[in-house]
């Protein structure tokens, strides 16, 4: 091992895990581990490293090094959260994901900004059936349309309603930046009222979800019974009708946090009011608007 790197890692106060690599992997003290490199799935993970958190974004998995890495998560008992972002996985690719069996430790799974499509949210189906320790899923910018929600919601329901899984519990679901319209919100809608342990629900940036789904969103929030986070920021709701979803928040119970307004404008006349990206909270009696960037929405609703 790399005497050198081992003593810089000792003053950064973190630990070095030799592997079967030329190079040594940097585990840091809050069990995150960063690969930067594909070369990791020559072998599978030990089943008792001590990594919570397997970071994989960005690093053009092959379908054979998932493949690796699914049977490898099989068997270990330290990684609780996984991220795959930005490797262009398609269906086909994660079709081994779906048959991750439930000795699995995994609670969390982030396949934003791929390209999954109706194929691929299907097998996340699958996935979410045989896994019920997974509680959060991260589906944004995957080309991702309202057949596709249809299909998700009709196969997570009959979960639901089956006997063995009726207690499934699955509080986070984002599917930001997608191809949604208002059929498609209407069927998450639905899976929400009828999986009451749903607490977040961010379908922002899916520029399809227009005026004509406030009156739905409106309904629901007042009669929601257990839907905390709501993002629909940044979708292609005018002002006027925001102001309807405002009025709404007031009259619930529930609902806690509410995104809406866009960071874009939608035409070049629209004024930085109407632009405005805010989070309104409300919490009984008090009722205030916090105006953020995304990114730091985005990090807030992560660990929810």
């Amino acid at each position: 091992m790399n005497t050198h790197l081992t003593q810089h890692a000792m003053r950064r106060n973190e630990k070095v895990v030799a592997t079967r690599l030329a190079e040594p992997i940097l585990v840091t003290n809050s069990h995150v581990l960063k690969v930067p490199f594909a070369r990791l799935f020559h072998f599978p993970l030990d089943r008792t490293m001590g990594v919570s958190r397997l970071v994989l974004d960005a690093v053009q998995l092959q379908n054979r090094q998932l493949e690796v890495l699914v049977k490898s998560l099989a068997h270990n008992k330290t990684v609780i959260e996984l991220s795959l972002a930005q490797n262009q996985l398609t269906a086909t690719s994660i079709r081994c994901l779906s048959t991750l069996p439930s000795t699995s430790s995994l609670t969390s799974i982030n396949l934003d900004e791929n390209a999954l499509g109706k194929s691929g949210i299907l097998l996340v189906a699958r996935l979410l059936e045989k896994n019920m320790k997974i509680l959060y899923v991260s589906m944004g910018g995957n080309r991702i349309d309202d057949e596709g929600v249809e299909s998700f919601v009709q196969s997570f329901i009959s979960i639901q309603l089956s006997r063995k899984h009726r207690d499934r519990q699955f509080p986070v679901l984002r599917l930001q930046n997608n191809w949604i319209s208002r059929r498609g919100l209407k069927w998450l809608l639905k899976l929400c009222a009828i999986n009451c342990s749903i607490t977040t629900l961010d379908v922002s940036g899916n520029i399809n979800i227009s005026d004509t789904s406030v009156a739905m969103l409106s309904n629901f929030v007042q009669s929601n019974t257990s839907l905390k986070h709501l993002d629909v920021s940044n979708c292609a709701i005018s002002a006027a009708w925001t102001q309807e979803l405002i009025r709404s928040l007031r009259l619930s119970d529930t609902l806690i946090i509410l995104g809406v307004g866009s960071s874009t404008p939608a035409s070049p006349h629209q004024t930085a009011e109407k632009i405005e990206v805010k989070f309104w909270t409300n919490k009984k009696s008090k009722f205030s608007v916090n105006s953020c960037n995304l990114h730091r929405h985005t990090a807030k609703l992560n660990f929810l």
